[in-house]
């Protein structure tokens, strides 16, 4: 039997196009903000399971406040429908419900919970969340070396972030400066950062050179309470 051939608009061409370069790394950074802009945003073309790449090529570029919008914009009447624990086949409600597999949950815990493996098998993971508009995140991520649990806060101009590090990991932790002007960060009750530099001697934290998102530092296995406030 010989399937039909189908047929996709120009618009629909470009948009799987851009989404297949962005996956596989060859769209350019300095063109990376007009692709969203211009593609990622406006054109709604993805089936439910792959709607992520779409997300995860937007939180990339630097656009999760834009990533959130266009999931919420997309699965809203799914999450809406009580009686329903998975995904339709199709947008908005196409084919059967059998799609138990809900793949932008992992765009929210990489890049909103922000935690990411950054060496193989977990060895090394970091934590650099993007709470955009949420005051509360909490994510447990089964990773091979075990169970990372990040339980994050935000209250009356603090930041508050319980960590759990398995066994045999280091953890490089990210304090979001897009919350504000950094003032101090504590570190199981000890101050690690103040005055714009990291403390020395402070016990167990590692510092790592701070970015135009994040002041990092590196802790290993444990429970850690980090809290950061805000001038």
């Amino acid at each position: 039997m010989v399937k039909p051939e189908v047929k996709l608009t120009p618009e629909q061409e470009n948009f799987f196009s851009v989404r297949r370069s962005w996956a596989s790394g060859l769209a350019d950074a300095d063109k990376q903000k007009t692709i969203v802009e211009n593609v990622l945003i406006p054109n709604l073309y993805c089936s439910p399971h792959f709607e992520w790449m779409v997300e995860d090529a937007m939180c990339q570029a630097g656009f999760p406040r834009e990533a959130l919008a266009r999931m919420k914009t997309r699965y809203a009447s799914q999450v809406a429908r009580k009686e329903i624990t998975t995904l339709y086949e199709n947008f908005p409600a196409g084919g059967s419900y059998n799609h138990a597999w809900n793949a932008p949950n992992t765009v929210l815990s990489k890049y909103i919970a922000g935690i990411a493996p950054t060496k193989v098998g977990w060895s090394e993971f970091e934590v650099m969340p993007h709470l955009v508009d949420m005051t509360a995140v909490k994510q447990l991520v089964p990773s091979v070396k075990g169970n990372i649990v990040a339980d994050i806060r935000r209250i009356d101009g603090s930041y508050q972030l319980d960590l759990t590090a398995p066994a045999q990991t280091i953890a490089v932790v990210g304090i979001p400066k897009a919350l504000g002007k950094i003032g101090q960060i504590k570190v199981n009750g000890t101050v690690v950062w103040s005055d714009g530099t990291f403390v020395k001697g402070a016990s167990s934290v590692m510092p790592v050179a701070e970015d135009a998102e994040f002041v990092k530092f590196r802790v290993p296995a444990g429970a850690w309470k980090i809290a950061a406030s805000f001038d």
